[in-house]
Order: structure tokens, then C-alpha cells, then sequence
């Protein structure tokens, strides 16, 4: 990448950190329901905005964090003393959030391995693009990604007592966000104990600040549950010995490659796996490489997984590429690296500037267009972007939504309120619905149109386009 040394170092710093808001900014919604159901919605019950009876059935069995449902509750109510009630522009705040402490989290590490004044270093750390994705998801796997990297950092670079204490708070609070995590800090043990020898002093520091942190963390799940409970006991409880997650779908060992190869399209995903597997073969005792390596088997050896469960490891997965980029030698290495970069460019656009949830935008482009009380939504099975079986979203929820069966327009069809017809096709419009009676005008779909006239192989046949018509009466 000689182009890297025409440019200030300066510069490459300030474009992450643009790229991060934008992505912070284009990300609307969720990935994952949890991202939303688990926090937001739990932090709206902290402040006596919904009820028990609407929470998701975690909440009754005591088993999720609640650190970041009161860190959001917090931050919902500074939004609303500085005058920010609109909630799409409140989510936008939390993003910016997880994308401003990611992009801190990186610097630290960064400057841990003394690489803080390599261009290439800047530019491979902060331009991975499952980075700026993870970055902008205001998640518990992207704030556990956060800690779990300032862990790494500061323990890179930690001394004295004082400095293991501090390891050890900053990775439970990774813990406290997501727990998981607790097998690559197993990682991180292993590599203090064999690799660096640190002294039993230094680890007593280390599990004094994660124990301060386990205490903070037990007295908050106590007034949050209102009653005493080890929400990590009942997690691991229900999710491994009852087998709760296995409900929603069992794997076999090696899926997590064969999702990594796929979403890197085959041969570049081949190629990073490969790359990853001769960078653990020549630095078996590397924090990166035990720190994975434990992460990955402990998710291997559960039966549910997704892909999402690797988003607190993944950003750590640019520093061996950088290693072997700058390392190695020969045309094998040259080949690949310029076909990771060139995906990686092609994927960082969408990770930019796609949004993570079509109908949180289907939503803001609702709420910007009609007034509460002011539209009839008719939608048809699960198109209403307002619920999500069983669950009903309160934190973008309007005053008054009337959402419609579609197989019921002619019944409810009123010409004094406009009315929106909401499927997830984008080529309906001058469709004829309600028996020929009514006609659909286009209004909005959340994939840009220019996208979506580009139908190369057919991608828009195959994808969940959700769209707002408007409905006419046929003369």
C-alpha cells in the first residue's frame, strides 16, 4: 500500500473517525433483536415505560446484564434534558457512543504495540470493515468487543498492582456486557499464566478489579430484578444445561468457517482463514492468537451459533493480518493480500452506509412524513415494522398506530386519512390490490432505488426490500 505514505498520518485518523460517525449515522436499528429488546426496551422499563408483561422472556428468568440497560436509561434521560425527545435521534446517540469508545479502544491497543505512528497499521486496524460495523451496533457484543480490547491494551502494557487491578476492571466490565467473552479472557489467563509468567501478585490485582466490577454489576442486576440473583449462573444455566438457545436452531462445530468463508464470498474467505491459521502456527503463545483461539473453540463447542456471537473478537483479527502482511514475503502473499483488500473495499460501503434494520428506517421515514393519529398502515403478516412476534416496539412506537390486515382494505379504506400499504417487495408499484378497487403509488423503500434498478443476478429477487406505498382509489 505505497499510496499510504503520500498521506499524513493525521489524515488516515481523522477519516476512521468520519467513517465511524457516518457509519454511526447510516446504521439505524438493529441486527439482531437483542441488540434492541435486551437493552433499549429494558432500559424504557427502568423508567417506567413498559411493563413486564412486554419485555422479552430473558427478563422473567433473570439471565441477562443489566450494566447497559441503566447506562441506557441514563443516557435516554440526559438526551431528554437537552431536549432531544425524538428517539431515532436518541439511537443515533447511542451509536456514536459505541463507535467513539470502539475507535478509542483501537488507539489504545495500537499504542500498547507502540504501531499508533504506522500508516499501515492505522489504516488495516481501523478500515477492517467488520470494524466500523461492529463500531456503529450499539450492542452487547459491540461494547464487550470494546472492553475486551482495552483489556488486551492495557495489559500489554501493565507493570505494577495498580495497573492489574485496572486489567482486571476493564475486563469485567467486557464480562458485564456480554458473557461470552469470559472465554477469551480465559485466553488472556492462559497467556499470563504460560507466555508472560506474571507473577501471582499481578494476577490477585487482576482478579480484585474484576471482582469490584462483579460486585457493581450483582447489586445493579438486584434493583433492576428486584430481587437478589446471579444473572451469569442463570445464563449459563438455562442457555447450556437447559439447552434454551439450542430452541432457536443447533449447529454442528465447524459452522462458524464455513459462515466466515460464505460472507467473504468463498475464495477471499478461504484466504482469511488461511492467513489467520499460519499466523496462530507461528505465534502459538501470541495474546491474539490464545485469546481467539479460546473465544472460537468455546463457541464451537455450543450447539446454537451465530454469527454475531464472534463481533467481540473480530476487530482483533486485523492485527495478525497486519503482522502478515508486513512479515511475509512472496507472490502467494502479495495475491492475497490484494484480493482481502479489494473485498474489503467492496464490503466496507455497505457495512457504511446500509442500515442494520430496514424497518427502523421504514419507521423514521413514517414518523417524518405523518403525524401521530394521522395515516392508516396496512400491512400483511409480519410487514408491520412495529412488532416483532411476540415482542411490541415502544421505544420508536408512535402515540397512536393503527396498523391494518391487508386482506381488510376494502373494509377499512377511509378517505379522510392517507393510507400506507407496507410490503417487502419494491416492484408493486401501480399494483392493483382490494379487488382491483385500489391502485399502489410508491412512496419510499429502504434500499436506495438506484440500488435497486441494478438487479445484477438477481440480488433484488432474493432480498427483503421493505417498501411504503401509498394507496389510491381506481377511477
Amino acid at each position: 500500500m505505497k499510496f499510504l505514505q503520500k498521506l499524513p498520518l493525521p489524515f488516515w485518523y481523522v477519516l476512521a473517525c468520519v467513517l465511524f460517525a457516518v457509519a454511526a449515522w447510516f446504521s439505524q436499528g438493529y441486527k439482531h433483536g437483542d441488540e434492541h429488546y435486551q437493552i433499549i426496551e429494558y432500559a424504557l422499563y427502568l423508567l417506567g415505560e413498559n411493563q413486564v408483561s412486554d419485555l422479552a422472556w430473558e427478563f422473567p428468568n433473570r439471565m441477562r446484564p443489566s450494566l447497559q440497560p441503566w447506562m441506557t436509561a441514563g443516557m435516554i434521560q440526559a438526551s431528554r434534558f437537552l431536549g432531544i425527545e425524538d428517539p431515532f435521534r436518541q439511537a443515533f446517540i447511542f451509536r456514536l457512543f459505541s463507535a467513539c469508545l470502539l475507535y478509542f479502544s483501537l488507539f489504545r491497543l495500537l499504542s500498547a504495540l507502540q504501531l499508533q505512528a504506522s500508516k499501515t497499521a492505522v489504516v488495516i486496524t481501523y478500515f477492517f470493515c467488520i470494524t466500523v460495523f461492529i463500531g456503529a451496533r450499539y450492542s452487547s457484543e459491540g461494547l464487550s468487543a470494546s472492553f475486551f480490547i482495552l483489556t488486551i491494551a492495557t495489559l500489554l502494557g501493565a507493570a505494577k498492582f495498580r495497573h492489574y487491578v485496572l486489567v482486571g476492571v476493564v475486563a469485567g466490565l467486557a464480562f458485564q456486557f456480554r458473557y461470552q467473552i469470559a472465554f477469551a479472557l480465559v485466553g488472556t489467563l492462559v497467556w499470563m499464566f504460560f507466555a508472560k509468567k506474571i507473577s501471582w501478585s499481578s494476577i490477585s490485582g487482576y482478579a480484585l478489579g474484576f471482582l469490584c466490577v462483579t460486585l457493581l454489576a450483582t447489586y445493579l442486576d438486584y434493583s433492576f430484578y428486584q430481587e437478589w440473583t446471579c444473572a451469569p449462573f442463570n445464563y449459563f444455566y438455562l442457555n447450556i444445561v437447559k439447552k434454551a438457545a439450542a430452541f432457536y436452531g443447533v449447529s454442528p462445530w465447524y459452522h462458524y468457517f464455513f459462515r466466515i468463508v460464505e460472507l467473504l464470498f468463498i475464495v477471499p474467505g478461504i484466504v482469511f482463514l488461511v492467513a489467520l491459521g499460519i499466523y496462530a502456527y507461528k505465534f502459538p503463545k501470541d495474546i491474539f492468537t490464545l485469546t481467539c483461539l479460546f473465544f472460537l473453540l468455546g463457541h464451537m463447542m455450543v450447539g446454537h451459533k451465530e454469527i454475531r456471537f464472534l463481533y467481540p473478537i473480530a476487530p482483533l483479527l486485523a492485527y495478525p493480518l497486519y503482522r502478515l502482511y508486513t512479515t511475509e514475503k512472496g507472490r502467494w502473499y502479495t495475491y492475497a493480500s490484494s484480493l482481502l483488500i479489494f473485498i474489503n473495499i467492496c464490503l466496507l460501503v455497505p457495512y457504511s452506509l446500509l442500515p442494520a434494520c430496514m424497518d427502523v428506517k421504514i419507521m423514521h421515514y413514517l414518523e417524518k412524513e405523518y403525524k401521530p393519529q394521522s395515516f392508516l398502515l396496512f400491512f400483511d403478516g409480519r410487514n408491520d415494522p412495529y412488532t416483532d412476534p411476540p415482542l411490541r416496539m415502544h421505544f420508536y412506537k408512535r402515540k397512536e398506530v393503527l396498523p391494518i390486515p391487508q386482506d381488510s382494505i376494502a373494509f377499512r379504506f377511509s378517505e379522510t386519512l392517507p393510507a400506507v400499504w407496507i410490503t417487502h417487495d419494491c416492484r408493486e408499484d401501480g399494483t392493483l390490490v382490494g379487488n382491483g378497487a385500489f391502485r399502489l403509488k410508491k412512496l419510499y423503500q429502504s434500499y436506495p432505488e438506484w440500488l435497486t434498478n441494478l438487479n445484477v443476478f438477481y440480488w433484488v429477487d432474493r432480498t427483503s426490500i421493505t417498501t411504503v406505498y401509498q394507496i389510491e382509489k381506481v377511477p
